[in-house]
């Protein structure tokens, strides 16, 4: 037997659950400890980031912003330290409308970011201790109020396929492997060494994002959001990482229908992705509203 704590992050609620559990000596399909700590604040998250070089957003704490406040021209974004979903966050329009809005927040608890045009996408994957298995990249749909608030997605995600196939080569496309340390996985790549976007598969980048976080102890169902941002010359920016069960969960079981997707919380599927059934939409409720099958 074994649990699957389902919690939000903040005020530690599933720090909190998931230790109790291990206490007890109960068999977690959690994520460890550690790593739960470190996704459920964004501004220790971030600076993993830097220091494995991850491209992230910069981050500071509205206590020091004044501090860094080069780095924070234009439109501005302040979220809650430990929020999940959209708690928490607003888009302020400029430095002056930031300070006349935060006076009264406990500055400690909230960080700033500069706001970055682009589609907001995230990436689920399964995580075991030598590897993971992606699944297809969703589009999420926001709000447009500068509440960013989550209005469901799109599997798959539409943006990520528009940009693999912009920068496929003509050349017929290949399979490599990948050897990083204690685990293999595998990804198709083409001539110029850019993955292709299909089914359950990544591109390069976002599958390096998932090689980078492997060694924080994750377990389990796994969601990371990321921005691709506008500008074609950048290149996917991560947000954050959650370390739990996700709304687009639901979304992707009905896009992966003729797989049992909860028996990827256990290793043995040799990092085989399941095989994509549908195409969906999906809401913030987790009502499906759109379902297309795809072809083989």
């Amino acid at each position: 037997n074994a649990t699957l704590v389902i919690a939000p992050e903040f005020n530690q609620i599933l720090a909190r659950r998931v230790e109790l559990l291990r206490a007890k000596n109960v068999l977690s399909l959690n994520a460890s400890q550690s790593a739960i700590q470190l996704c459920s604040d964004k501004l220790k998250l971030h600076n993993y980031c830097n220091e494995q070089q991850i491209c992230t957003i910069p981050t500071v704490l509205l206590s020091q912003v004044n501090a860094g406040r080069e780095q924070f021209n234009g439109k501005l974004v302040v979220k809650l330290r430990d929020g999940a979903g959209s708690m928490g966050i607003r888009l302020y329009e400029s430095w002056s409308e930031l300070c006349r809005g935060c006076s009264t927040l406990d500055a400690d608890n909230y960080i700033v970011q500069p706001f970055v045009p682009g589609q907001t996408c995230s990436v689920a994957a399964f995580f075991y201790e030598t590897g993971f298995v992606p699944l297809v990249g969703t589009e999420q749909c926001l709000s447009s109020d500068g509440l960013f608030s989550y209005l469901g997605g799109k599997i798959p995600c539409p943006t990520l396929q528009t940009c693999a196939s912009l920068k496929r080569s003509a050349a017929s496309s290949k399979t490599q492997a990948i050897d990083s340390g204690s685990f293999v996985g595998v990804r198709p790549v083409d001539s110029t060494g850019v993955g292709q976007y299909s089914h359950g598969l990544l591109p390069d980048r976002l599958s390096k994002f998932l090689m980078q976080l492997q060694g924080i102890g994750l377990n389990g169902y796994i969601g990371v959001d990321f921005i691709l941002p506008d500008d074609p010359k950048q290149e996917p920016i991560l947000v954050e990482v959650n370390p739990r069960l996700t709304t687009s969960y639901i979304g992707y079981q009905k896009a992966y229908e003729d797989q049992n997707l909860a028996s990827y919380f256990f290793p043995g599927h040799a990092w085989d992705s399941p095989k994509l059934s549908n195409a969906v939409h999906f809401q913030s409720n987790g009502k499906i509203t759109s379902v297309g099958k795809l072809s083989r």
